[in-house]
């Protein structure tokens, strides 16, 4: 049958199995045996119940599915009498459960109840319980899955939710307690107890409640904002497993003293904001590591404690205003965010210089007395603690991140990557403090450690960490046993080490010869590099698909895939050639280290000369044309010796022996740090005291100076920079604290 809407069709569905249109029950106006009409009924497009002016029960003993006809779902609509809802059977709801604008009590039986769907073209409502003047209870003690939204709001006094198997919530959780008559406001409390709930793929929104209770154990994502505004008395929340909010967490106009903890929150997607909150007093975020944009604290009055000890990253705004009752220390703050903007004012400020702390006024003229107290200075409304110089040891540039090594041995990122989020300001990796040296893959790092084990993370869809897997790791995890490596470098889906005793290993990606082993294919574990005569290596590198290789004996040698003229000849007739085993780069042999990137490459020789080869549309071989260089070709003749050199994908750089900085090639990131976007095919000078540690990645750039402070410039959208900021930088930076 296909649609019914009057008595006389209802009344003919009394031997009908399946309705392909709706059913519309118009319940002032039906005449005759409900019971008898609906009895036959297994699969209806749509169900729609409305206008009762007297008590009804609605059985549907057979009914196990509701279909998406005209966006109706099940709909329970401007019902005056009570009614109670019954389908002991019914096991899927399409597009929405409508339950809305009754005035009297409403039960809804539904025990085997497994999901409220999207229709066919993934649209839908969900389960929409709302504007009910009466107590409303909803029992689904199977349903697991609503794939659009779960609004509960406005209903009457006592009204309950049976939902212990619901485990996903595609869309928002929206609840609201105000139930307006006679232009006064009812606040009631609203209790979701969703013990086996893990996600909700939209927002939680809270609003105009008496004492609002979710009590979500497993809950471990919202992927959205959560929104608790207006909430009169309580709120109590049971959210031990929620780790990630993707946009937002925001609590305001609240009357509620105490906030429960977010003990397992580390991240929040966009900003965080407490505002206008008059009794807020505690809120816990002891994992809290990271939020996108900005966090705000702002016009709470008996708000009393800042409490966010594993804070690091924020990369926008910190706003902390007009708090009059807020104590915390803005110092360890300050030495440990590096934000936008810092805008602190009008609180009461417990400024603490290592000794009792002091409870002073807030004045943004003297910082509180805390440039007296503590001898720092006031910046912007806030204490400035004289900078505190960091000494580097080795940094490497990846594509968008950076990777480098203090001289006390610990390890540190920043910027993205495939192994962790974005982060503005340095970033430690673990707690170990033996690091010795690093590389940088495509989406994975390699290091090795003073004890001369090797270690790698990061993605291993190649074998690329050489732990025998592919299994991607976000920790360090060591390679093998052995404790004789002493060197590595990375490409894109390679790695190659090389041993105290000069022999070097490949492992990752060998399809393109990038590994020099006897075969070309991925090996899971290092596997040495392939020679006619046994050889011996003082220094290796890799980018893309290709390695380069230094022997002992001062011989340049290359092994992989290239476009470039990298190896010393045109690429073969599909514009490129592989060489599976390492090949010979001309035949001179004093050659001291060479840097390899996607398209270019740059040497030192032992006699101080710096050489450059292979693809120049950017000018990044530096000989002042954009011409192709099939060999080597000595370029800086007029600077008296060089001693580092690095790469990135189209620009170079090169540190001299008097300590100045070179750069040359493309800049229309500010990759090359001369203060300008104006590219250069010759080396021009901008810097001076530099070590021998330069790197460079798609478009930054990075070096130590002499005093083992750390600076960059470049490209910085993914704060790559570290400077605590994504501005881009024309000129070098010091990376922040």
């Amino acid at each position: 049958m296909s649609n019914a809407s009057t008595t006389e069709d209802v009344q003919r569905l009394s031997h009908c199995r399946e309705v392909k249109g709706k059913v519309l029950l118009e319940l002032d106006t039906f005449e005759g045996d409900l019971d008898l009409a609906l009895q036959s009924i297994q699969v209806v497009g749509g169900f729609q119940a409305s206008g009762a002016q007297d008590p009804k029960t609605i059985n549907v003993p057979r009914l196990t599915a509701i279909g998406s006809v005209d966006s109706l779902g099940l709909t329970m609509i401007e019902n005056v009498a009570a009614i109670n809802f019954n389908a002991p059977k019914l096991e899927t709801i399409e597009y929405q459960l409508l339950v809305e604008g009754n005035k009297d009590t409403f039960i809804i039986n539904m025990p085997s109840l497994l999901a409220v769907n999207n229709d066919s073209e993934d649209n839908g409502e969900g389960v929409i319980i709302s504007a009910n003047k009466g107590t409303v209870t909803f029992d689904a003690a199977k349903l697991t899955t609503i794939e659009a939204n779960l609004a509960y709001s406005n209903n009457g006094f006592d009204s309950t939710l049976l939902l212990p198997e619901l485990t996903t919530i595609g869309g928002d959780l929206s609840c609201s307690g105000t139930w307006r008559e006679l232009s006064v406001d009812y606040f009631k409390d609203i209790f979701m107890d969703l013990p086996k709930l893990m996600t909700i793929g939209g927002s939680v929104r809270v609003a105009g409640t008496d004492t609002f209770t979710l009590d979500a154990p497993e809950l471990t994502t919202i992927s959205g904002s959560m929104s608790l505004d207006g909430v009169k008395t309580d709120i109590i929340m049971t959210l031990t497993s929620l780790s990630s909010i993707g946009w937002s967490l925001r609590i305001a106009n609240s009357s509620t003293s105490v906030v429960p903890d977010f003990p397992a929150l580390t991240t929040v997607g966009n900003f965080l904001s407490l505002e206008d909150n008059p009794s807020l007093t505690t809120v816990g975020f002891p994992l809290l590591q990271s939020i996108g944009f900005f966090y705000n604290a702002s016009g709470n009055t008996t708000y009393n404690s800042l409490i966010l000890p594993a804070l690091t990253n924020i990369a926008g705004s910190f706003v902390v205003r007009d708090n009059p009752a807020l104590c915390f220390d803005s110092q360890a703050f300050y030495n440990r965010l590096t934000p936008y903007l810092w805008t602190i004012l009008n609180n009461k400020l417990d400024c603490d210089c290592g000794g009792a702390p002091a409870d002073l006024a807030w004045n943004t003229s003297n910082c509180g007395g805390c440039d007296l107290l503590c001898g720092q200075t006031c910046d912007y409304g806030i204490c400035v603690p004289p900078p505190l110089a960091r000494p580097w040891k080795q940094v490497v540039a990846g594509e968008y991140v950076t990777v480098a090594i203090e001289m006390d041995g610990t390890l540190w990122r920043w910027g993205s990557s495939a192994w962790g989020s974005i982060q503005y300001i340095p970033v430690q990796i673990g707690t170990a403090n033996n690091w010795s040296s690093v590389a940088v893959g495509g989406n994975h790092v390699v290091a090795v450690k003073t004890n001369g084990t090797l270690w790698a993370w990061g993605r291993n869809d190649m074998g690329q960490l050489g732990d025998g897997t592919q299994i991607n790791h976000n920790d360090p995890a060591q390679v093998g046993a052995e404790t004789v490596w002493a060197a590595v470098a990375a490409g894109d889906s390679h790695s190659m080490a090389m041993k105290t005793d000069g022999k070097l290993y490949g492992f990752g990606n060998g399809n393109n010869g990038e590994l020099g082993a006897p075969v070309a294919t991925i090996f899971t574990s290092p596997i040495q590099v392939s020679t006619t005569n046994e050889t011996y290596w003082a220094q290796v590198d890799a980018a893309e698909w290709i390695t380069m290789a230094v022997a002992q004996d001062g011989t340049l040698w290359a092994w992989g895939w290239d476009n470039s003229g990298l190896f010393g000849r045109v690429p073969g007739g599909y514009g490129y050639t592989n060489e599976y085993q390492p090949f010979r780069i001309g035949t001179a042999a004093d050659w001291k280290s060479v840097a390899v990137g996607r398209t270019h490459a740059v040497a030192i020789k032992t006699d101080g000369t710096l050489w450059a080869w292979g693809s120049n549309y950017q000018g990044q071989i530096g000989d002042g044309t954009t011409t192709q260089r099939l060999t080597p070709i000595q370029i800086g003749a007029g600077v008296l010796g060089w001693t580092a050199v690095a790469v990135g994908e189209y620009h170079s750089l090169a540190v001299a022996t008097d300590g100045t900085l070179w750069t040359w090639g493309i800049n229309g990131t500010g990759a090359l740090g001369n203060g300008t976007l104006v590219s250069s095919s010759v080396p021009i000078q901008v810097a001076t005291t530099i070590s021998a540690n330069v790197t460079g990645g798609q478009s930054h750039s990075l070096a130590i100076r002499q005093d083992g402070t750390l600076w960059a410039w470049g490209f910085n959208t993914y704060g790559q920079l570290g400077d605590g900021t994504s501005v881009l930088r024309k000129s070098p930076i010091e990376v922040g604290e």
